[in-house]
């Protein structure tokens, strides 16, 4: 009996013992990240600013190394300027040249950058 007791206290988790976290996603899931996006660009076409800002933000969140981060990125700078938000818009473009120095996105964001710098 004595030896069941010894066995039961290893069974139990040690106090103060971290549990690992299990991820409400799997960190690559194209298919689910390609969802999200779509309804942030989706938001952004309609007008929704707001959303299309907390979709990205949810995608940063939900996939900080995911496949489509460049995409987000250029659709997060995008929103940013629509809100009138032209310094964010900056960070996220200078992050997004960092990253990936050769995107297809790069001329977009540089002109769209370029004409919200503009006087009005």
């Amino acid at each position: 009996m004595a030896a069941e007791r010894v066995g039961a206290a290893e069974d139990k988790p040690e106090v103060g013992r971290p549990v690992p976290a299990v991820p409400a996603v799997p960190a690559r899931d194209p298919a689910a990240e390609r969802v999200l996006l779509d309804k942030a660009q989706a938001a952004l076409s309609s007008g929704d600013v707001a959303t299309a800002l907390a979709l990205t933000e949810q995608h940063a969140q939900r996939y900080a190394r995911g496949a489509l981060v460049e995409e987000r990125l250029s659709l997060r700078v995008r929103a940013l300027i629509r809100a009138d938000r032209v310094s964010e818009a900056e960070q996220r473009a200078d992050e997004l040249r960092r990253r990936y120095p050769h995107s297809i996105h790069l001329p977009a964001v540089a002109a769209m950058l370029e004409r919200a710098r503009a006087p009005r």
